[in-house]
């Protein structure tokens, strides 16, 4: 058994996950799900109501147009949220994103609620399952230590190099933004790794905070059913996994167990 492989399996469920914000985002054909009335946007809010989700606002985003000096605001979607903020789901008409805000349960509790929510809204879309990408995404908030090397004491061997801290008694990192691609051709999923040391703040107790983004995905390239979807989300679940537990140091696993 590979020292990865160890890891993977004595931390596999950690008591106290450092994932702050959980996303699944599937990308396929649900334009006749988005309201061009106050009836259809009635008839997507029932869709969603057994999620214990209420419409709380539009989702606009600026676009750019050569033949106009301003950008323009357009309509993308349809953001639904929990009264306390935990759950959100954005609807645009090329798929869905489900969110999941700490505390975070488990894996089978956020897939379970992200995958029958994307169903239900397939379900009342007519739509066929023509999924163009798979997203899997975590996004890490992580308290550091104060005083130099206390990313070196997060980061295990299989963190890359130019992360690692250089700090002397003049010099000390205030932040950094890192970022890296990767890919598995044997399995055909990529992810896009991003590190950011913030300054601390009241919250963090004074401490600086690392926001460590992890976000898999894949491009299906084909038609594939709800099973085939399911059997993607959990090869990149267990990508997404693989890229924590091979950077993390085994103390700071054990500080998340």
């Amino acid at each position: 058994m590979s020292a990865l492989h160890k890891a993977f399996v004595e931390y596999k469920k950690l008591a106290h996950p450092p994932i702050f914000e959980s996303v699944l985002h599937i990308r396929c054909d649900l334009h006749n799900l988005l309201p061009n009335s106050t009836d259809s946007l009635s008839a997507l809010s029932q869709v969603l109501s057994e999620f214990d989700v209420k419409h709380t606002g539009q989702i606009w985003e600026a676009r750019l147009s050569p033949e106009k000096a301003q950008a323009e605001k357009a309509l993308v979607g349809e953001r639904f949220a929990s009264d306390d903020g935990k759950h959100v789901v954005q609807v645009f008409p090329n798929g869905v994103a489900v969110s999941l805000l700490r505390p975070y349960p488990d894996w089978s509790e956020f897939s379970g609620y992200a995958i029958n929510c994307w169903e239900a809204l397939v379900d009342a879309a007519g739509a066929i399952l023509n999924v163009e990408r798979i997203g899997l995404r975590a996004i890490n908030k992580i308290e550091l230590p104060k005083g130099p090397g206390s990313i070196d004491s997060l980061f295990g061997e299989g963190s890359p190099q130019g992360l690692i801290s250089h700090c002397t008694g003049k010099l000390q990192r205030q932040g950094f933004l890192f970022c890296e691609s990767v890919r598995d051709t044997e399995r055909d999923v990529q992810a896009n790794i991003t590190r950011t040391m913030q300054p601390p703040t009241i919250d963090s107790h004074g401490n600086p905070i690392l926001l460590y983004d992890i976000d898999a995905f894949t491009f299906p390239g084909k038609e594939i059913g709800k099973e085939g979807v399911l059997q993607e989300v959990e090869k990149l679940h267990e990508f997404r996994n693989e890229i924590f537990f091979s950077e993390m140091s085994k103390c700071a696993l054990e500080s998340f167990s």
